[in-house]
């Protein structure tokens, strides 16, 4: 979109849907929402207790600047 390569007749803001924000435990499973970027993911207590390689993982992804704007659900994307 930058380089007007494609130009989408609608853009959609999700930033304000507080339920796809947070990292949580339910149950054995941990949920991980659509806007929890990665840096979220390395400095979350849940994550470095008992998903230690996920953290490790995305801790090698980019810089800290992508980090802080990239999410792991868009990076799966």
């Amino acid at each position: 979109m930058r380089d007007r390569s494609i130009t989408p007749e609608n853009i959609i803001d999700i930033q304000s849907i507080e339920e796809i924000k947070g990292i949580k435990l339910e149950g054995e499973k941990i949920r991980i929402g659509a806007l929890v970027t990665l840096t979220d993911i390395i400095e979350s207590p849940l994550i470095t207790e008992k998903a230690f390689v996920l953290k490790e993982a995305v801790s090698q992804i980019g810089s800290v600047q992508t980090r802080n704007q990239g999410t792991l659900v868009g990076n799966i994307c």
